[in-house]
C-alpha cells in the first residue's frame, strides 16, 4: 500500500508541480479553518481493498483509492458575476480534470504491483468553509505476494525451442 501511495504522489506531484500533494489523515477534516495543506490540494488515501486469495500466499485485490481535491473559493459563481470571476472561483475543476488525466489508465512503467488506475465516481463534498471539496475514487488491481517465503517464489524460467534446421530440397 505504502508503494501505492508513493507511487500516485510521485504522479501528480510530477504532472500537476504546483499541486500540494500528500497522504490523507484528516488535514480537511479535523483542522479547519486552518488545515495544514497549501491549495489547491491532492490528498490521497486507499478507502479499500478486497482481496481474493490465488493460493501459495500469493493474493489478488481490488484497491479503491481516493483523492480528495480541494481548493478555496473566495469569489461569486453567481450569473451576475464578472466571467473572471467565476473562472477564478471554479477553478477547482481544472485541478479535478488535471488529477483525472494524469491518473486515469496510468500505472507504473515498470513491472508493477498495481494495475490501470480507473475512476470509478465523483462525490462532491459539503462544507461551511468556502473550501471547494471533492472526492475521486479510482480502482486498481493489486498483487500481493509479500508473504510468500523466498523459496516459494518461482523465478522465470525461459524455454528455447530449437527446431529442425533447413534442409535445402535438391532439384
Amino acid at each position: 500500500m505504502k508503494q501505492l501511495l508513493n507511487n500516485i504522489q510521485t504522479r501528480l506531484k510530477t504532472e500537476i508541480p504546483t499541486l500540494f500533494v500528500d497522504e490523507d489523515w484528516g488535514q480537511l477534516d479535523y483542522f479547519m479553518p486552518a488545515a495544514p495543506v497549501k491549495y489547491p490540494c491532492a490528498l490521497i488515501h486507499v478507502g479499500n481493498i478486497r482481496y481474493q486469495t490465488l493460493g501459495h500466499k500469493l493474493q489478488h485485490g481490488v484497491a479503491t483509492v481516493v483523492i480528495t481535491v480541494a481548493d478555496v473559493k473566495f469569489t461569486n459563481t453567481s450569473s451576475n458575476a464578472p466571467l473572471l470571476q467565476k473562472q477564478q472561483a471554479w477553478k477547482v475543476y481544472d485541478t479535478i480534470l488535471a488529477v483525472y488525466q494524469a491518473l486515469q489508465g496510468w500505472t507504473q512503467a515498470t513491472p508493477s504491483a498495481f494495475g490501470p488506475l480507473t475512476r470509478t465516481q465523483m462525490v462532491r463534498r459539503k462544507n461551511d468553509d468556502g473550501i471547494g471539496l471533492f472526492d475521486l475514487y479510482f480502482e486498481a488491481a493489486i498483487r500481493d505476494d509479500s508473504a510468500m517465503q523466498p523459496r516459494d517464489i518461482q523465478k522465470p524460467i525461459t524455454i528455447e525451442i530449437q527446431g529442425p534446421e533447413f534442409i535445402p530440397f535438391d532439384e
